[in-house]
């Protein structure tokens, strides 16, 4: 099920040699089809996951668009463009409980990558010595330090969290020009 709220302006001027196009959106989306993750042992599906209308998102932007258009004797100009602005969140998904609740998909966005926080690098062998246990492969004088978010003094997979962005873009533009001169169109 999805519930929109949309405010819209259009907008013309100069007789219609330029026009304009924006919207504001909110939508939450719930429902959504995915695999389940988490169900207890007593349900009895012995590792099968099965799919169901389990996940809520939310999600809100604005998107619009513009052209300008101009003639100049026989060359006809016409300049336009669009973008689109979107940000999401998951309210509901279905995950076991994490004790490290940043690890957790819901409350960040969809596709968000995730990862280890870099510090810098290690200067020498007491830097190696004095810092949380790198668990990923032996650490050498140069290598990234790695940030021990959980406190526990080792840096493993319990200090993955969310890093950057999303793998897809929040922002998407383009621009165009089209020319006109006697029946040639150059785009």
């Amino acid at each position: 099920m999805a519930t929109k709220k949309d405010l819209g302006v259009d907008l013309a001027l100069f007789d219609d040699k330029f026009k304009l196009t924006v919207d504001y959106f909110d939508e939450s989306r719930s429902g959504i089809f995915m695999q389940r993750q988490y169900l207890p042992g007593m349900i009895g599906l012995q590792g099968k996951s099965p799919f169901a209308n389990v996940g809520k998102v939310n999600s809100k932007g604005f998107d619009g668009n513009f052209s300008f258009k101009q003639k100049f004797n026989q060359v006809s100009l016409t300049v336009r463009g669009n973008m689109t602005y979107s940000k999401n969140e998951i309210i509901e998904r279905d995950e076991a409980n994490n004790v490290y609740p940043y690890q957790m998909q819901k409350g960040y966005r969809v596709n968000q990558n995730k990862g280890l926080i870099a510090l810098g690098l290690f200067k020498d062998y007491d830097d190696i010595r004095n810092s949380p246990t790198q668990k990923y492969g032996p650490v050498m004088p140069g290598d990234i330090k790695y940030k021990d978010v959980n406190g526990d003094g080792v840096v493993d997979d319990n200090d993955i969290v969310a890093v950057g962005a999303t793998n897809r873009p929040n922002l998407i533009y383009g621009l165009g020009l089209s020319v006109k001169w006697k029946g040639l169109d150059v785009n």
